[in-house]
């Protein structure tokens, strides 16, 4: 079945989201019985708990099958769950309400009784945890099928190679839409309804509520315009190809599937052209940062208007600032980096990494297939710690700057909840388990973010755990002693000036020997104008 081409301005068009693949992926390992029979059980199950099951599955009847049929973890069932509601809106006022009421929280018992009266719509979830085998498991139950996925050729620049970033962006939109089209009849098969489960094929109907579960997973257009799938397939010159009846409220599950099919976008191929080093596209809804190599970069709220996403990918002994309120952040690939972010209503992933220091505030933070990193955190969620995670340092959130607490209100964070002490581990045994350790409070800094942006913050916001806050006071105050025993000193300007010369002298070697001359120089070069 190939895509329909355009036929002009009333077109539909259904194009693969972003965010379920990208955010919302735990780790193959939790997901091998996540397959549509096992599935299909689930939803028997949740029919069968009435009002706990459906048409919203309650967490305690998903922990329970998770962890007698998945053999899940409580934590991890609890992560499915989590993880599934941070890719709807990121700006929900009940996420504030919840963080209140986690804060408030005396006891792990206090926290499970919060947990169990979360609930998230039953299709949808349904679709969720089906795409957690997306590349890890084999497509075995489709491996027969005759649907063709009709691509464009990477097209090449004049240099004989397509443009990095866009290569990358380009085989990830393939292998995901591959992926969508083999297996929508098992996408459709869980919407239906489960007495039809044993019905033959052509008797099998989709019911039209269940089609709105379907906008998790695509974007739907028609003419251009963003609609529901449900709207798209109902349309007067639509519902006849989709098998919709008026009169049941239904979709054929056979024909629903060819227009699926038919009105899927083909995927675009990868920009030709020489792209720049470094790339850096912002002003729109994703801020893409790529190959950023030995410099420094701030990016403020003039560059990423409203709330948006980022990509960091491939930077390599770099310090990227990122001063804004985010939406959800990704980073890929990155060595040897500083990375310091605004307030992050939704995830931050981080994979492939290596002696990358984060400090970011942020709902929810996803490690993986990283190592010798540290993590400076302000999590308002357990951070989670997948396979091939090593030598992951946590530790407090360290830094401020002047529209910090205006940006966590914006992100509705609170600066007193965070659980960055309190990391949740999906890992195998063996060689890929992940490891992690504490700083300890002897080992930690406050981090000085050499911007000036203005605003009212002037201190971190994010309260430090008692041995942190004590290690900083007490710096604090032989800062002062010292400066004071220099005031008090009793000699002459000839050796004030020689101790200031030995102290500059000092300074100046080890910013040599440790590699920061570099960031100095960038930071003279940005307030000069430079960009060379």
């Amino acid at each position: 079945v190939s895509p329909r081409a355009s036929t002009g301005m009333d077109s539909v068009r259904i194009v693969s989201r972003d965010q379920p693949f990208e955010l919302g992926l735990l780790p193959p390992t939790a997901a091998i019985k996540l397959d549509l029979e096992n599935l299909r059980k689930l939803c028997v199950l949740a029919k069968s708990r009435g009002d706990r099951g459906f048409p919203n599955l309650s967490f305690g009847v998903w922990k329970k099958w998770a962890v007698d049929v998945c053999k899940l973890s409580e934590d991890v069932a609890w992560e499915y769950f989590e993880r599934f509601e941070l890719l709807h809106d990121v700006s929900d006022d009940r996420r504030l309400l919840y963080s209140e009421k986690l804060l408030a929280a005396a006891s792990e018992a206090d926290i499970e009784k919060l947990r169990s009266r979360a609930s998230v719509g039953t299709h949808e979830f349904m679709l969720y945890l089906y795409i957690q085998q997306h590349g890890s498991v084999s497509l075995r139950s489709n491996a027969a099928s005759d649907v063709e996925w009709p691509v464009a050729r990477v097209q090449e620049d004049v240099e004989g190679g397509a443009t990095p970033y866009g290569e990358r962006c380009y085989q990830t939109e393939l292998h995901r839409t591959q992926f969508l089209v083999k297996n929508t009849a098992d996408l459709l098969k869980l919407l239906v309804e489960p007495e039809l489960y044993s019905a033959p094929d052509a008797d099998v109907t989709v019911p039209l509520a269940g089609l709105a579960a379907l906008d998790l997973l695509f974007d739907c257009s028609v003419g251009g315009q963003p609609v529901s799938i449900a709207k798209a397939a109902t349309l007067q010159t639509e519902a006849r190809m989709a098998g919709y009846s008026k009169i049941t409220q239904s979709f054929t599950l056979s024909r629903l599937q060819t227009w699926f099919h038919a009105r899927m976008a083909m995927v675009p191929p990868a920009p030709s052209g020489i792209e720049p080093r470094p790339l850096v596209n912002h002003g729109t809804a994703r801020t893409v940062v790529c190959r950023v190599i030995k410099k420094t970069l701030m990016l403020g709220e003039d560059c990423c208007p409203g709330t948006t996403e980022a990509i960091v990918y491939k930077c390599n002994t770099a310090q990227i600032y990122i001063l804004a309120p985010l939406k959800h952040v990704i980073l890929t690939d990155c060595r040897n980096c500083t990375i310091v972010l605004g307030a992050v209503a939704g995830i931050v992933t981080m994979t492939h990494c290596r002696r990358v220091t984060l400090i970011a505030a942020c709902r929810k933070l996803v490690c993986s297939h990283s190592d010798d990193c540290t993590l400076h955190l302000a999590c308002a969620t357990d951070p989670f710690l997948a396979e091939s995670t090593q030598s992951i340092l946590l530790a407090p959130y360290n830094t401020h700057y002047g529209r910090l607490t205006e940006h966590m209100r914006t992100a509705n964070l609170l600066p007193a909840l965070s659980r960055w002490d309190q990391p949740v581990c999906c890992i195998p045994r063996g060689p890929h388990a992940a490891t992690a350790s504490q700083m300890a409070p002897d080992a930690f800094h406050e981090f000085a973010v050499p911007f000036v942006v203005a605003g009212t913050t002037t201190t971190n916001p994010c309260p430090l755990p008692p041995a942190f806050a004590t290690v900083v006071r007490q710096r604090v105050m032989l800062a002062k002693q010292l400066r004071d025993q220099l005031r008090r000193a009793d000699v002459d300007d000839s050796v004030r000036h020689q101790f200031s010369a030995v102290v500059q002298g000092q300074f100046l070697q080890w910013l040599q020997d440790s590699g920061n001359l570099r960031q100095v120089s960038d930071l003279q070069a940005m307030e000069s104008g430079r960009t060379d």
